[in-house]
């Protein structure tokens, strides 16, 4: 993604596609079941998928028994892999919703945006 430093915050402006292009984000938006989705990762490229469940508590094992309880997040069908952590997950509005962070082979799971510009102080 490209971002902008803006004095206060950071703001992501665009993500780059596998053809080498950019998409502009175009704001951000409050993540609901069903809504189509895709993001841009190091790993799997960009990829598609829908969100399937919204307000999920997670448990999230990080190996040696370090097992953490993520609350409030996104589960969208499967569309990322290890090294893709830290992608934005993007509407087909372009409007960001929520911050690639786990999965499974099922499933990808989210933060939700909101907390994400909220606890860094970044903003769209």
């Amino acid at each position: 993604a490209i971002a902008e430093h803006t004095g206060r915050s950071v703001e992501p402006l665009a993500v780059y596609m596998d053809d080498g292009g950019l998409r502009r984000i175009m704001g951000e938006d409050e993540p609901a079941a069903g809504m189509n989705v895709w993001k841009a990762g190091r790993t799997t490229g960009v990829t598609f998928g829908r969100i399937l469940y919204t307000g999920v508590n997670v448990k999230v094992s990080y190996g040696f028994g370090r097992v953490r309880i993520m609350r409030d997040q996104v589960i969208t069908t499967h569309l990322a892999a290890p090294g893709d952590s830290g992608s934005l997950l993007v509407s087909d509005e372009d409007r960001v919703v929520g911050l690639i962070f786990a999965g499974s082979p099922y499933y990808s799971v989210a933060n939700r945006w909101r907390h994400v510009r909220n606890l860094l102080r970044v903003g769209v």
